[in-house]
């Protein structure tokens, strides 16, 4: 058992508090004591808070002994430690071991002496266990995933995120000294001024990784023993600082109100507005988003991964269905719109007298439009009526509407629709990305009003300010757009 010593112990007290000599004579104590602690030189000089391991049973030391004896040999000598020596200094100098590579067998040094408590702290004269070469080469061996890095550097390839996996990678300490880092074993990453090393193995130091990470923000150290792409991916983004990570769908908010629908293996979203979102196939085939739309997004701080290849470079012509008006100044263009494509007969500038609940009274207005529908009579007029008046006349074969009922929400037509028996819906439409008879996982969703016209043809009624590019989506779904302001 390990046992830290204190102040007044000696090794005989230490002896006779454990107990170790009712299975095993004196002589056999020191020997296995010896074998077990041998960074003591004299067993008669100990120290507090010195880590010593006190045998118990010599049977089963003697055993571990016989079967480990050979085994130990290969893995370590013994070194006693001078003046000036370090850690880093008795690896280069007793081991050989290359300037660039010394930093992974920190981890080796702790293994073989757990009493090290700090291994920048080392005691001349204390005698140390050192690594042997065997050690080494099992170390350098220890395999790379190079199939997941093939699938990262393909999906992160032609976009602002670079892999660097040949050569070196250097990280200045100051004053003249540098960690100097194969590319190859530890390839780094690169976004912006964010540097991510990604260990594909799971051997680097965890000293060293703590030391980096302490030392300088824009650095990080990411494990990726999993083979899984998704996996890895997400691992990498949240050292990047991305904490909202989505599979199979979400949606982004884009300018002017419109949203946009993906259904990818992984939606990537930043915490803050500036930084890019990502949407990332890793299983299928990429999203086939045509380049103007591609274009659009990334203008949109999206960004789809793998890029396509290939692909022709013509630029995109749009033939668009859409009418742009303004309520304001246009209301009777607008309303002369919505009847055309509904198919609704109307008159304009009629005279038409009301009849009110005095016999002697009559009330006669000029109409901006005068709808006759299964014998009711639907009036549109420009100014609302006085109510004193309203209250008078006989409504019960007119409906009347105002266009100050109108102006404002767009959404006041579906008064004029309920009247007209034109069936519609109000709220978010969504348009799904298509290509002839395919649909892709890409969707728009636009807040509006629709209703089929006459010819069967499905119109939308928004208020939002709608690129051309989403225009050329919702003209592909079938639909003719309406843009009030």
């Amino acid at each position: 058992f390990s046992y830290s010593v204190k102040k007044g112990d000696y090794l005989w007290k230490i002896i006779k508090r454990s107990g170790s000599l009712k299975n095993m004579g004196y002589r056999e104590f020191i020997e296995a004591f010896k074998v077990l602690n041998p960074q003591i030189e004299n067993p008669s000089l100990i120290y507090p808070n010195q880590t010593l391991f006190i045998p118990i049973n010599i049977s089963k030391i003697k055993q571990q002994m016989g079967k480990g004896a050979e085994q130990e040999r290969d893995q370590y000598r013994l070194y006693r430690v001078k003046r000036g020596d370090s850690i880093y200094k008795i690896l280069r100098d007793q081991c050989g071991i290359d300037n660039r590579e010394i930093y992974r067998y920190f981890a080796e040094i702790k293994r073989l002496n757990p009493q090290i408590v700090d291994l920048n702290r080392i005691r001349i004269g204390q005698l140390i266990k050192i690594p042997v070469s065997g050690i080494y080469k099992r170390l350098r061996e220890k395999k790379i995933n190079r199939k997941l890095l093939k699938k990262l550097t393909d999906i992160f390839s032609g976009t602002d995120i670079e892999i660097i996996s040949d050569g070196e990678c250097f990280i200045s300490t100051g004053k003249g000294q540098n960690i100097r880092i194969k590319a190859r074993r530890y390839p780094m990453l690169i976004s912006g001024k964010k540097r991510i090393l990604l260990d594909l193995s799971g051997d680097f130091p965890k000293n060293l990784k703590e030391f980096i990470e302490s030392r300088w923000e824009n650095y990080s150290v990411v494990n990726m023993p999993s083979k899984d792409i998704s996996d890895a991916l997400i691992v990498i983004f949240r050292a990047m600082g991305y904490e909202k990570i989505y599979r199979k769908s979400h949606t982004i908010a884009l300018s002017d109100g419109i949203e946009a629908l993906f259904k990818a293996d992984l939606i990537i979203c930043p915490r803050y507005e500036r930084k890019i979102n990502y949407i990332i196939m890793t299983k299928g085939t990429p999203l086939k988003v045509p380049a103007y739309l591609r274009e659009y997004l990334k203008g949109e701080g999206i960004e789809i991964l793998p890029l396509q290849r290939g692909g022709s470079g013509k630029s995109q012509v749009f033939e668009l269905r859409e009418e742009n008006i303004s309520i304001e100044r246009d209301i009777k263009r607008y309303l002369k719109l919505i009847f055309n494509l509904a198919g609704v007969k109307y008159q304009e500038e009629r005279d038409v007298d009301f009849h009110v609940s005095h016999s002697d009274m009559q009330f006669e207005i000029r109409t901006s439009f005068l709808i006759e529908i299964d014998g009711k009579q639907i009036v549109i007029v420009r100014d609302r009526i006085p109510s004193p008046i309203m209250e008078l006349i006989d409504k019960k074969d007119f409906h009347i509407l105002s266009f100050k009922e109108m102006e404002g929400d767009y959404f006041h037509i579906d008064s004029l629709f309920e009247s007209l028996g034109i069936r519609y819906s109000k709220g978010r439409h969504i348009f799904w990305l298509k290509d002839g008879k395919e649909k892709y996982d890409l969707g728009f969703i636009v807040k509006g009003i629709s209703f089929r016209g006459r010819k069967g043809r499905w119109n939308l009624i928004t208020s939002l300010r709608i690129p051309m590019e989403i225009v050329s989506v919702i003209n592909k779904a079938g639909y003719r757009l309406i843009q009030i302001n």
